[in-house]
């Protein structure tokens, strides 16, 4: 059961390997070892500054008939010091058999630096470098089977990238491991034995930058391809410019060195010895650097180290091992944080088009990093249980597991529900939540019954990353904003959070040395206490704020640390208990001129398009405001220059039919697996800008933008948790052929929601596409042909039934008004909806005698 904290001993296993360190080596692989001991003696690593990059590129055009890349050269930078050259290596044809090895390749760009008087000999050590590494590193012969024996911990990441190529794409972290040099052979057939580690710069870029940024952040633009070739016709550039290709190649190779040197003197001059895989591991090793000496890492994260003695077999002699894990009353409770452990607040308030007003886009300033100043040491044997609410409120790390109920109207429930899609806000059910959230709903008069409540104290008031945020701030406030340093240490402060709940959810990572999916390890930092402490702050704050909004406004939607809402700034109250304790931690962190400042508005609009969570478009702008824009997912063509307008047209142009293109590139595992190149597998799928149900749709109005109209609507908390689920799986049978655009189409779901509920409810069999009031009108003959509930079925005969129904709108024939006599009596089985409502309203018009209150529903 430790498994999982195994690699945190070591951290640069911790931090960029997957592999589990128990896994018991081939034969083949002990031999090798044993031969590569005796043939090389291992020296260390040398310093930063002076470790030898091979920074290299590959450039390639898919051949649409053999389903795969045709390599068309390799390209390198080499750099040693001061001294650096460049190369390009050209393939010879579009076979695979022509394409380099990968130690084929280093031998050449060693060779060629060293008669460029680069390097005076081989290198012992070597960095290699490209930006996004999985699009190159397997476009060498024999990839799989050579290079992968030297890469381990390939980690699946899903990364947004504004690239030429527009698509969201996997990306791979790469690192050699020290005990096993790549050999490869010279030009006089020796053999030479190079310890390696492979980086990708992408994973050392703030917010995972393309080549294109990371060139503009360094000043060494990226070269454009001229007309009229372009990436796809990659192969007819280099045959007819082959001289303007080779500088369009080569450069790539230059600004991945250029990037990974500007990184490298970024480590050294901030005391670093080695060079961190990514920004996340560069920030934990910053963080312990800039820890005060009196901070013991281990007992402040609850961890204890346990040796053990084992016989080695091979060296006949006992052996001992150490093992991180968890202290002992830590681990009793592990499994309740991570329960309380959910992420951010993300919801859609509003459906569709907005009235024109003024719409302001608020930010928490800093949220994560701040709640994180509340973090300090656990004390776990002075852990309590508590079943009184009151006792899990207040400046403390609590958790509880809750039965709650908050009052009818309430608009914002605090307390999360998570379900598959995520977390929900139902009136009533059951929460894991933290001591803030429970302090949130308390005073939204919701009735709380604690299940399991338990307080962990805090140790004493020493904060924990207090010094290290201080260092961002201070960093950032240094440098030009925008500037690679000011950008880096912004993404170094947001990187750290994420290191606390790492390994948390058990998201796995493909592994291309065992060929398995492992478990995404702990770090040295993940704490699912400290985790939850700041996730719950930030929800509960964005919870009390949105409480405390005055009715007459409306929120869009919110999203994490922020809100879209048409109340100004002024008349949002910001004194809440919560409010001031995230008030009191901000203000240990921030410029003197930004204290008491709780929100900060990033972007406004005049008039909105509210899709669902994380789909929101600008349709009027705010003068003097960025506009808003959240795509929900969707990827405009990458020819496509207004994204917003884009949106727009899509949005209000949409049928149930809609596909967009859902290509991706092949996973790491599928390329592993079928030994194939990195290329795009096409796909299509089906559109859905429809609002996600999250909450129930209360009223809805028509409002109009320019030349064209569309519903909006406002909405209001599910009553259970389970109201939510059945809403969104009716919609998802709903929406195979509709819409929501008009306010008919809202009647016509929220009476097929009401009758997938009889249909669920009721013995009464629900005919395929039948409405309420087309239910209400079947039963309603049953009991006319009999003459009960008040009704006399001499008034009129089958036929002048059947033609006053069918002048009404309702198909019915003589024969079914005659068959009604024989069927089942039903009552309370018609839901009341708007259609139904209209029906009665005109029956009983015709029948005013009539008692038809008995056929629906309570």
């Amino acid at each position: 059961m430790y498994e999982k904290y195994d690699a945190i001993l070591n951290e640069d296993a911790n931090l960029n390997s997957n592999i589990p360190k128990h896994k018991k080596p081939s034969k083949t692989k002990v031999i090798h070892d044993k031969v590569v001991k005796e043939k090389f003696k291992v020296t260390p690593w040398p310093e930063l500054q002076e470790t030898i990059i091979l920074a290299f590129d590959t450039e390639y055009q898919f051949n649409e008939a053999e389903s795969c890349n045709d390599v068309l050269c390799y390209t390198f930078s080499i750099s040693h010091g001061s001294r650096s050259c460049d190369g390009y290596i050209p393939v010879g044809s579009s076979m695979r058999k022509d394409r380099l090895t990968f130690e084929r390749f280093v031998i050449k760009c060693i060779e060629h630096a060293i008669e460029s008087e680069v390097l005076t000999t081989y290198p012992s050590h070597l960095f290699i470098v490209a930006h996004f590494l999985k699009a190159d590193i397997f476009n060498f012969d024999k990839a799989f089977d050579g290079v992968a024996a030297h890469l381990s911990g390939i980690r699946k990441t899903v990364v947004s990238l504004d690239s030429a190529y527009g698509i969201d794409v996997e990306s791979i972290k790469a690192q050699r491991v020290d005990k096993e040099p790549l050999k490869v052979r010279t030009k006089s057939r020796n053999t030479k034995y190079i310890y390696i580690k492979c980086y990708d710069t992408m994973l050392l870029t703030p917010a995972g930058k393309s080549l294109s940024e990371v060139g503009e952040l360094i000043d060494l633009p990226k070269l454009d391809i001229p007309p009229p070739f372009s990436i796809e016709r990659m192969k007819e550039y280099q045959e007819k410019d082959i001289e303007g290709f080779k500088e369009y190649a080569i450069r790539d190779a230059v600004i991945a060195r250029m990037y990974i040197k500007r990184v490298i003197e970024f480590c050294s001059l901030n005391g670093l010895k080695k060079l961190p895989v990514t920004v996340g591991s560069m920030a934990v090793s910053l963080f312990k650097t800039n820890t005060p000496e009196s901070f013991d890492l281990d007992s402040v994260f609850g961890y204890q180290v346990k040796r053990y003695e084992r016989w080695n077999t091979e060296k006949q002699q006992m052996h001992t091992l150490h093992r991180r894990m968890p202290e002992t009353m830590r681990l009793l409770q592990e499994q309740l944080a991570i329960s309380t452990f959910h992420g951010g607040r993300n919801e859609a308030f509003w459906l569709g088009l907005t009235p024109e007003q003024d719409f302001n886009d608020f930010d928490i300033p800093s949220c994560y990093t701040a709640a994180m100043i509340g973090l300090r040491e656990i004390d776990y044997d002075s852990s309590y249980q508590i079943k009184d609410a009151e006792g899990l409120i207040g400046d403390q790390c609590s958790l509880a597991l809750v039965e709650f109920s908050f009052p009818e109207g309430t608009l914002y429930p605090s307390l999360p529900v998570r379900i598959d899609s995520g977390l929900v806000y139902p009136l009533s059910g059951e929460s894991f939540c933290t001591g803030h959230e429970l302090e949130v709903a308390i005073a939204q008069n919701a009735t709380i019954k604690v299940k399991e409540g338990m307080v962990f104290p805090w140790k004493n008031d020493d904060r924990i990353f207090e010094s290290y945020v201080s260092k961002v701030r201070d960093k950032r406030n240094s440098f030009d904003k925008g500037s690679f340093d000011e950008l880096l240490w912004k993404e170094l402060g947001n990187s750290l959070y994420g290191k606390l709940a790492q390994g948390l959810r058990g998201k796995n990572g493909f592994d291309i040395e065992s060929g398995l999916s492992n478990q995404l390890p702990y770090t040295a930092l993940t704490n699912p206490f400290f985790a939850t402490y700041v996730t719950g702050l930030a929800r509960a704050m964005l919870s009390e704020i949105l409480h405390a909004i005055p009715r007459e406004y409306e929120v869009i939607s919110v999203t994490t640390d922020g809100f879209l809402t048409n109340a100004p700034l002024a008349d949002i109250p910001l004194n809440g208990s919560i409010c001031n304790r995230f008030n009191d931690l901000y203000s240990r962190i921030c410029p003197p001129e930004s204290k008491n400042v709780l929100l900060e508005q990033k972007h406004g609009a005049r008039q909105l398009i509210c899709m669902k969570t994380r789909g929101q478009v600008t349709v009027k702008p705010m003068e003097g405001q960025k506009e808003v824009l959240a795509k929900a997912g969707v990827r405009p063509p990458q020819s496509c220059l207004d994204h917003n307008q884009y949106m727009i047209d899509f949005y209000r142009n949409r049928t149930s039919s809609d596909t967009i293109d859902a290509s991706h590139l092949r996973s790491t595992r599928s390329m592993y697996l079928g030994r194939s190149d990195m290329i795009m597998e096409k796909k299509t799928q089906r559109l859905n800008l429809e609002f996600d149900f999250k909450r129930d749709i209360d009223q809805v109005s028509t409002y109009s933008a320019d030349n064209w109209e569309h519903i909006g609507a406002t909405t209001k908390p599910f009553k259970t948790v389970q109201d939510i689920e059945f809403a969104r799986a009716s919609f998802t049978g709903f929406r195979s052929n509709r819409c929501l655009k008009e306010e008919k189409d809202v009647e016509d779901f929220m009476d097929y929601l009401a009758m997938q509920k009889a249909r669920k409810d009721k013995a009464v069999k629900i005919q395929s596409e039948e409405s309420s009031d087309g239910l209400l009108i079947r039963l309603f003959l049953r009991f006319y042909t009999r003459s009960l509930l008040g009704l006399d079925s001499s008034v009129m005969n089958s036929k002048e039934m059947a033609k006053w129904l069918n002048g009404e709108g309702y198909a019915i024939s003589p024969e079914q008004v005659r068959s009604a006599k024989r069927s089942k009596l039903i009552e309370g089985a018609v839901p009341r909806t708007d259609k139904s409502i209209r029906c009665l309203k005109m029956l009983l018009e015709r029948f005013p005698n009539a008692n038809l209150d008995t056929l629906f529903s309570s």
